[in-house]
């Protein structure tokens, strides 16, 4: 690390000890928003001007103000540096202003931000061992390096007993914190928030540019929009699309560890991520219709920790894998209020696993009784009798043809959930078929295998 980086942590550390108590009260009023309570206390402190021009030294921070590289040769004085003025994008397609007052209160700021979504009341030794990589952060960010940031989801539907945690891979499910109803408390109107999913989720700068107080604001408002539209708005479907997919396999591992006869099926509600150099939040509601789900509450209990702990590495390290038969399988069993959609999107689930043309229901039905049964023979045409009959009603529910009575058709959900639940987890056990990422070949793998 160069000398000015080794400064900007000592000047950070200065102001992060003596205005530790003042944040903690502030943090009473509201977490949330501390990043603008910071700037009077960090603009009229004595260590101020030594921070602003150690941090525009810093080989790394002092691309976040490319107004410097025109300097022609030689340092602005220390009030030309704190005027420095900057627009980010970032990858979630919202735009901010920065300053050196900005950028250091941000810095500060997400030392506290992660340590409360962990607890509630963290000290200042946690404070002081947190800063470097608060630091490092917002150094990767001015690189436009991508970054993983804490995000929370809210989780309806599930129960958990008070401080209980259940570990599902490299994210936590919790009770809510302070820090987390702070976030989402006002958008879950109505709703109890019983438990959050804790995890990380990747981050980005993907442009920065100089602008000036003295700037023709419409126009600068222009150059934004247009920034947004052409590289905030693709780089924000690729990260929403990465960050449900995480979220999505957390609660795949839930699900998989429901009790028989027993459905877990945790409803996704609203989440949160915050930008680590922002006093702005932003909050987005899944697409769940509904926090209520076809199946009712089901508390977790130790069994259940320990197969979603098992289970949950399996999902992650194959984060590509059988991706739109876990969107199925989510939305028969925690969003499909008509047990007659939530029967055809399980079904539809196994031919994502391993359909192929011709003979469709050949393929699926006789890959999954094979690969549920693969010794016993009575039993793998019992499963595929079973199967082929269910795959046949859901031909019938989807062309119109269904008579059947609603109490009828929720059993056939029932059993055709209860299958592709078997089916997901006998394929987690199974590195050859995890591999293989189309359905057409999985199938013929599956039938064809030893």
């Amino acid at each position: 690390m160069n000398q000015s980086g080794n400064q900007v942590e000592a000047y950070l550390r200065v102001l992060l000890t003596e205005l530790y108590s003042f944040i903690v009260e502030e943090a009473q009023k509201s977490p949330a928003q501390l990043v603008p309570n910071l700037y009077k206390q960090i603009a009229e402190h004595e260590a101020y001007d030594s921070l602003v021009i150690s941090v525009v030294r810093d080989r790394s921070l002092a691309k976040f103000f490319p107004a410097l590289r025109g300097g022609g040769g030689h340092e602005p004085d220390v009030g030309s540096l704190k005027d420095l003025q900057t627009i980010v994008i970032w990858s979630d397609a919202s735009s901010e202003g920065m300053t050196p007052l900005t950028l250091c209160s941000s810095i500060i700021s997400d030392v506290f931000r992660y340590l409360w979504s962990w607890t509630d009341q963290p000290s200042l030794n946690d404070a002081l061992v947190r800063l470097p990589d608060s630091i490092d952060l917002a150094r990767n960010l001015a690189e436009k390096r991508t970054v993983e940031i804490p995000a929370v989801v809210s989780i309806h539907n599930i129960d958990l007993m008070d401080n209980d945690t259940v570990e599902v891979g490299s994210a936590v499910l919790r009770k809510p914190l302070r820090y987390d109803r702070s976030r989402l408390h006002t958008i879950v109107s109505g709703q109890e928030l019983s438990a959050v999913l804790r995890l990380q989720t990747d981050f980005s700068a993907i442009h920065v540019r100089a602008t000036s107080r003295e700037s023709d604001r419409e126009e600068e408002q222009q150059k934004t929009q247009h920034l947004i539209e052409t590289l905030g708005y693709p780089s924000m479907e690729k990260q929403t699309w990465k960050f449900q997919g995480v979220v999505d396999r957390a609660r795949l591992a839930i699900v998989l560890s429901s009790r028989p006869g027993e459905i877990f099926a945790p409803v996704q509600g609203w989440d949160s991520v915050v930008n680590p150099l922002s006093d702005i939040y932003h909050s987005q509601l899944s697409g769940a219709r509904s926090f209520n789900a076809p199946y009712p509450i089901q508390s977790i209990d130790e069994a259940a920790k320990r197969r979603i702990a098992s289970l949950a590495p399996l999902i992650e390290g194959h984060p590509n894998a059988l991706r739109t038969g876990i969107r199925r399988l989510l939305l028969a069993v925690t969003e499909r209020m008509y047990s007659e959609d939530g029967f055809v999107d399980a079904i539809i689930a196994w031919e994502n696993l391993f359909s192929g043309f011709p003979e469709t229901s050949l393929r699926v039905c006789g890959a999954m009784a094979r690969l549920l049964s693969p010794v016993d023979i009575e039993r793998k045409l019992e499963v595929y009798r079973e199967l082929t009959s269910l795959y046949r009603k859901r031909n019938s529910v989807v062309h119109g043809s269904s008579t059947g009575s609603s109490t009828a058709t929720a059993q056939d959900r029932d059993l055709a959930v209860d299958y592709t639940l078997k089916a997901f987890e006998a394929i987690y056990q199974r590195e050859d078929l995890l591999r293989i990422e189309t359905s057409p070949e999985r199938g013929i793998s599956v039938l064809l295998g030893p």
